[in-house]
């Protein structure tokens, strides 16, 4: 079913967001220990005041610096202290499958704070800020070319992008109609995206592009109208996992294969960080790269597989769970919050993280 009911604005709120004009920084009244932990109910049962589900996919800074956390069991979302949780309405089926399903992918904010969750193999909803909707808005195939979410990118013209197992969607408003507005997809032979799936796209807010992270064949670029190009680092593309953008100069792109590149955007530039790198720091073999956020200046964190990677100046710093309080050391998900707080998902919960004391 087409989304005809409101039209997107351009903000975008995404894991590894930091800030926005248009919201104050709330003040920062303390400073607390540099680690806190976040996990579900020990017994299992599923309450208001935890997670919903310690198996993190993604997460995302919203308005007033409240964190969303898209789990295997819906969304868990810490306002302050206080924990909300959306579930009901989530619930989807697979075929021929009769157990119920509230796993979400992929989250993302439009300008007017409505949110947008990408399930695994149940399509898109959405609803207002805090899931307080009645009816969730929905979107399946034949609309989309999958079921199956992996990422949400939006563009300045109130577009959503939307990566699927089956290559690209995007949610296209109608600009004569606060109503109106309707899917294009980007699949199969004819389309311009070279290889599928897509786990990763991000809109570099500088000249609004959209740039996707191909399995197989590095890059492509939307300019948001009719025109792509492709880049791929001098290496053979190996698939791209997340995409981070450290304005004004480069963007971060995290791999599988025990690699991450940076992209110059004024030079363009190639540097590829990997266990064969003999510059620029060191990523040791197993260390795949899931998830890239950006803390400030020649400062990227890196989720993988094997632990958490700190790369500041040229140095990476290695933390996992033999030297820090973090869950697991199956990293998914990573956001900065306003605050410059880092927020890791785990395999196995939440944690939080300030070197100068979580703010």
């Amino acid at each position: 079913m087409p989304y005809n009911k409101y039209i997107l604005l351009h903000v975008l709120f995404i894991a590894g967001f930091i800030g926005c004009n248009e919201l104050p920084d709330p003040p920062v009244t303390h400073v607390g220990p540099k680690w806190m932990v976040y996990q579900s109910n020990p017994s299992g049962e599923i309450v208001a005041h935890s997670l919903l589900h310690n198996s993190i996919r993604a997460i995302v800074i919203g308005p007033g610096n409240s964190k969303y956390f898209a789990t295997d069991q819906g969304v868990s979302i810490l306002m302050d202290s206080t924990w909300k949780t959306i579930q009901s309405q989530l619930l989807y089926y697979l075929p021929g499958d009769p157990w119920r399903h509230y796993q979400v992918n992929a989250l993302a904010f439009g300008a007017d704070r409505r949110l947008w969750y990408g399930l695994a193999g149940g399509g898109i909803r959405r609803s207002d800020e805090f899931g307080a909707d009645k009816t969730f808005d929905s979107a399946r195939v034949p609309d989309l070319t999958s079921n199956m979410i992996y990422h949400f990118a939006s563009g300045f013209d109130g577009s959503i992008w939307v990566g699927t197992a089956r290559g690209v969607c995007r949610y296209v408003p109608d600009a004569s109609s606060p109503t109106g507005g309707h899917w294009v997809q980007y699949a199969g032979s004819r389309s311009p995206i070279p290889s599928e799936p897509i786990h990763a796209l991000a809109m570099n807010p500088v000249d609004n592009t959209i740039w996707i992270g191909t399995y197989t064949n590095g890059i492509v670029i939307n300019d948001g109208d009719l025109d792509w190009s492709y880049i791929t680092p001098v290496e053979n593309a190996f698939p791209i996992l997340d995409i981070a953008f450290d304005l004004p100069s480069s963007v971060w792109f995290g791999t599988a294969g025990d690699k991450a590149y940076r992209y110059d955007l004024q030079t363009s530039e190639w540097k590829h960080i990997g266990i064969d790198t003999s510059t620029d720091g060191k990523i040791p073999l197993g260390f795949n790269v899931q998830a890239v956020a950006v803390r400030g200046p020649k400062s990227v964190i890196m989720g993988t597989e094997q632990g958490l990677l700190q790369y500041t100046n040229g140095a990476i710093a290695i933390i996992d769970t033999s030297n820090s309080p973090l869950p697991s050391n199956n990293i998914r998900a990573l956001a900065v919050d306003i605050l410059g707080n880092i927020w890791i998902g785990t395999d196995n919960g939440a944690a939080v993280f300030n070197p100068n004391g979580i703010r």
